[in-house]
């Protein structure tokens, strides 16, 4: 059998042949995998919500979630399952001092039970954080911004088959290679969505003095595009911090879509992939990021297609 989906519920397990498509859409940030199949609406099969679906395709563990919704019509059973990041649009206050990334995303998944696999030592000590009334994927994101600013390691939080994992996004490269012969793709350039010549770092309170980073060149090619964080905390060293966002945002933006390649399980948002393409002016020689990918199962056959992200 190429794929099976079981679901759990009430200490049984049931196996469930989907109708048509299996769909699983991953994104780089803030959201959970998503899910979706329909099975044959049956008398004897009753899909609850909070039931545990598990998903395996040609011997790979792919998804392990839970139901969260369902539609129903006479002949067939949507499902709408998600993985355990869907718990972390819980809102919370949080105060932590002198603890890094990792140990956050420890500390707040043992809060919400839920479980966890490997998670990264990210180095970085965050000095203090006051969060109030915030979901939980924004305090763990607001995380990652601060140790991305101080380390300049960017780290992907992701879902791995029922453990939510920490990964230094250079650990997710990819082997793969996409060239002209791929046959669906576009490319995207812009300096209309995080791009900035001009930044400004302070205190939310406004104790701490504001600190400017800009790019004189940039700004004559551009104009002038602003971005102010207010995130700044005492402890943190505002000329360091500045200086580390103007390099993260100070450049064009290119985007790459592709559909109907060949699937690969192992592709998830944060992934990187080799792209090598050419239409007419624009060409792309370069690691991309999968900011979001759609994996589709119909029986044997397995494509994806893919939005990827690189800044020039």
């Amino acid at each position: 059998m190429s794929s099976m989906i079981t679901m759990g519920h009430s200490g049984c397990l049931y196996n469930m042949d989907a109708v048509d498509t299996v769909t699983l859409e991953r994104d780089r940030y803030g959201t959970p995998a998503k899910l979706t199949f329909s099975v044959i609406n049956d008398v004897n099969l009753a899909v609850e919500e909070g039931a545990l679906i598990e998903f395996v395709f040609h011997d790979d563990r792919v998804f392990r979630g839970y139901v969260f919704k369902t539609k129903s019509d006479a002949d067939k059973i949507e499902v709408t399952a998600y993985d355990q990041l869907r718990y972390l649009k819980n809102k919370d206050s949080f105060d932590y001092k002198n603890i890094k990334l990792n140990r956050l995303v420890e500390l707040i998944a043992q809060k919400y039970g839920l479980r966890t696999g490997a998670l990264v030592d990210t180095g970085y000590v965050i000095p203090a954080r006051k969060e109030r009334d915030s979901t939980l994927i924004d305090i763990i994101s607001t995380a990652i911004s601060l140790t991305l600013t101080n380390s300049n390691r960017l780290y992907i939080l992701r879902d791995n088959y029922g453990e939510i994992v920490l990964e230094d996004i250079e650990s997710l490269r990819s082997g793969i290679v996409l060239n002209n012969a791929i046959p669906n793709f576009t490319i995207e350039s812009s300096i209309d969505d995080k791009t900035y010549n001009v930044i400004e770092v302070k205190s939310n309170d406004e104790t701490i003095k504001p600190t400017v980073a800009k790019d004189d060149a940039s700004i004559k090619k551009w104009g002038v595009l602003k971005y102010v964080d207010g995130s700044l905390k005492e402890g943190e060293n505002p000329n360091a911090k500045a200086k580390a966002l103007l390099a993260l945002y100070n450049h064009r933006t290119r985007s790459f879509s592709a559909s109907d390649l060949p699937g690969d399980v192992s592709i998830v948002g944060g992934s990187s992939l080799a792209v090598m393409v050419n239409i007419g002016s624009e060409a792309i020689k370069q690691y991309m990021v999968v900011d979001s990918v759609k994996h589709s199962f119909t029986g044997d056959l397995h494509v994806m297609s893919l939005k990827l992200l690189g800044g020039i």
